[in-house]
């Protein structure tokens, strides 16, 4: 089930893993 939620819910993983890795 890939919905709008889940595409928002997976990019903000990603931002957040981008920043921690920072």
């Amino acid at each position: 089930m890939d919905t709008i939620e889940a595409i928002q819910t997976r990019r903000s993983v990603r931002k957040f893993a981008a920043t921690a890795v920072e």
